[in-house]
């Protein structure tokens, strides 16, 4: 899932944006989240209760707060090099100082599907090569948790819940279905339980101990999957 803030002080601009976000996203078979801001205040304000974004398109020319100082606030002050900034202007002639905050892209107004489509399609492919996560809902809020620090997932009837070194994630699912989407680092060795290799401490051969000091049997049926998923994941390193 990608979560997606707009913000554009002209109001048909921003739901042209959100509209064909929708549009491809749907028609591409993944899912968006959403965030509509009518001026760079109302967008700043939003970021310092600590939300954050995998994707902003960003209008350059507006009152008060324009797109440079949001750019500079989420770059400099805030220290986010993550979040991929979509410029969106009315003009093809840019300052200079936006090429400093790293955007992925510019759009020229009026916005269109192709131009949204192509930075989308591009936030997609860094988003997975620089830090690839697991993206799930919960509360009507997206989180983004980095696969690298997943410990396990834990699953009780149709809640999971995602542990992490400090902290424990819930949502609802299904643990077999859950696991069919996650990269090759991550084994079910129980019905209850799909670990991360890679955050397993020590191993032998009914349980494994993970780094947080967790012992977790590994299932009858699961030991030849788990030892074939150990070995492929050393080969991979």
């Amino acid at each position: 899932m990608l979560r997606i803030g707009i913000c554009d002080d002209e109001k048909n601009t921003c739901h042209l944006i959100e509209n064909s976000i929708h549009r491809i996203a749907e028609e591409s078979g993944f899912s968006v989240d959403t965030e509509v801001f009518f001026s760079g205040r109302a967008l700043s304000c939003y970021l310092d209760r600590g939300e954050n974004f995998d994707v902003i398109f960003l209008d350059i020319e507006m009152e008060n707060l324009n797109g440079i100082d949001v750019s500079e606030k989420i770059r400099k002050d805030m220290g986010d090099i993550s979040t991929e900034i979509v410029y969106v202007s009315c003009t093809t002639e840019y300052d200079r100082r936006l090429f400093d905050y790293h955007p992925l892209a510019f759009i020229t107004k009026p916005a269109d599907k192709a131009q949204i489509g192509r930075a989308l399609s591009l936030a997609q492919k860094r988003k997975n090569i620089v830090n690839p996560c697991f993206s799930f809902s919960c509360n009507r809020k997206t989180y983004n948790i980095p696969y690298k620090n997943i410990l396990y997932f834990e699953s009780a009837d149709r809640k999971i819940d995602i542990i992490t070194a400090d902290q424990t994630y819930s949502f609802y699912g299904n643990l077999s279905q859950t696991g069919k989407n996650l990269p090759g680092c991550f084994c079910q060795i129980h019905r209850a339980y799909i670990v991360n290799l890679r955050q397993i401490a020590h191993y032998g051969g009914r349980e494994v101990t993970m780094n947080n000091g967790r012992n977790i049997s590994i299932g009858k049926n699961y030991r030849e999957d788990f030892f074939k998923c150990q070995l492929a994941d050393t080969d991979e390193e």
